[in-house]
């Protein structure tokens, strides 16, 4: 019998398909870089933050493919995230500028908040 495959699939340097040049979220949110790259062999992917490379802990930097995930964002998680896919063939890079807001409220909405708690917790049956 002769079987016929398909020949084997070029080796080819990743290439970064999906990343966003900027995102903004609030202190507490949970957000996803995007950083996913097409490759043979699949790529490895590295973050760095302002040049220094990230530890990924799984608890508070997470990595899901090559995207990183980050619980419970804080101000001091702002700043320029790099993100390096790689293999034998090749790197790619791309970079995502975070900013984290801080949760800051104005006199009117604190007053407005105060007002709706007092309204809830005061009436009686």
């Amino acid at each position: 019998m002769n079987f016929q495959s398909d020949p084997p699939a070029s080796w080819t340097p990743p290439k970064i398909d999906d990343v966003m040049a900027q995102m903004t979220v609030n202190e507490g949110d949970t957000v996803e870089l995007p950083c996913v790259a097409s490759s043979n062999p699949l790529p490895k992917y590295r973050w760095s933050l302002s040049g220094k490379e990230l530890v990924i802990d799984s608890v508070s930097r997470i990595q899901r493919a090559g995207n990183l995930v980050i619980v419970d964002a804080k101000v001091t998680d702002s700043g320029l995230y790099m993100c390096n896919a790689s293999n034998s063939h090749g790197a790619a890079t791309a970079t995502t500028l975070l900013t984290v807001q801080c949760k800051c409220y104005s006199f009117l909405q604190l007053k407005q908040c105060l007002s709706k708690i007092g309204r809830r917790g005061g009436g009686g049956a």
